[in-house]
């Protein structure tokens, strides 16, 4: 049977725990990692969250793996190679401990700017995180009222569909700013098409 979901109220620690992580991640991968961040709800001031740290290491290139899956199994990370998104290299810890999951992902790549934009927006937009943590809520509630196999279906399906809302109303406040997405204008015009702006 798995854990109850809990969102937790939103604490102080995460981020000195991710910036502890992250100076050992750092230590551990040197360039191999072009960037770490804290990626996630706990990266989000104020959010509810799960009490688990997501942390993005972008790379250049997903090949050859033992260049930075070495390095994390020294810091007690091991690669879980049936994750089902091929977008990531996911890692977790070795113990039971569930608190810390590591996504590698290609710098650059559409995964990797989704999980920065979501975050960023969340942050830069307070009521849509409160909005947010209700949704995530109510989802924990719901699951725990219902069955195992329902419940991981269900949850795993609304919390993708809230998601993609949340990031589709990212995109368009973020293409209406105009804000800078590293997109040349042909892109941003057909990336705004596909949203029906």
């Amino acid at each position: 049977m798995p854990d109850p979901i809990e969102i937790a109220p939103y604490r102080a620690q995460w981020p000195v725990l991710f910036q502890e992580l992250g100076r050992s991640l750092r230590s551990a991968l040197g360039n191999t990692a072009i960037r770490i961040d804290h990626i996630g709800s706990t990266a989000v001031p104020g959010l509810a969250a799960k009490s688990i740290l997501d942390v993005q290491i972008s790379v250049p290139s997903f090949e050859p793996l033992k260049t930075y899956c070495d390095p994390l199994n020294t810091v007690g990370f091991r690669h879980r190679p049936n994750n089902l998104d091929r977008t990531q290299r996911y890692f977790r810890e070795c113990d039971r401990d569930r608190r810390k999951h590591i996504h590698v992902r290609r710098v650059g790549s559409w995964s990797e700017q989704c999980a920065l934009l979501f975050r960023d927006f969340l942050r830069n937009h307070p009521e849509e995180a409160m909005g947010y943590a209700d949704v995530k809520r109510e989802l924990a509630r719901v699951a725990a009222e219902m069955n195992d196999s329902q419940a991981e279906v269900k949850s795993l399906l609304h919390m993708r569909v809230a998601m993609a809302n949340e990031l589709e109303g990212a995109i368009r406040q973020i293409a209406c700013l105009g804000a800078d997405l590293n997109a040349s204008r042909t892109e941003a015009t057909l990336l705004q098409e596909k949203l029906a702006l």
